[in-house]
């Protein structure tokens, strides 16, 4: 997944704008700090986590990795690639 290109056309990854972010300083300011973090968190969300599965005999129960927040179900109740709660992208390929 691209999300941006630097200098010279090198595609950058969302891990590694996160990487960069965390370890360049873009100033010293409160002010800066939080931004710098907000940007991290944003990013870390567009990495695919793994859907969390709680089954109860013949019924799944789908969760997000990040908020916990129920994402669906195996009756035909599946949810989408984000989770609407928190905005993580999930990784549904170990339900299927």
């Amino acid at each position: 997944m691209c999300i941006g290109m630097a200098n010279g056309g090198k595609i950058m990854t969302p891990q590694e704008a996160i990487t960069t972010l965390k370890r360049e300083y873009l100033g010293d300011s409160e002010f800066m700090e939080l931004a710098k973090q907000m940007g991290v968190n944003a990013l870390e969300k567009q990495i695919p986590k793994k859907v969390k599965v709680e089954q109860f005999n013949i019924y799944n129960l789908y969760y997000c990795p990040t908020c916990d927040g129920c994402i669906g179900d195996n009756l035909g109740h599946i949810g989408y690639g984000f989770c609407s709660g928190c905005g993580q992208r999930l990784d549904w390929s170990d339900t299927e």
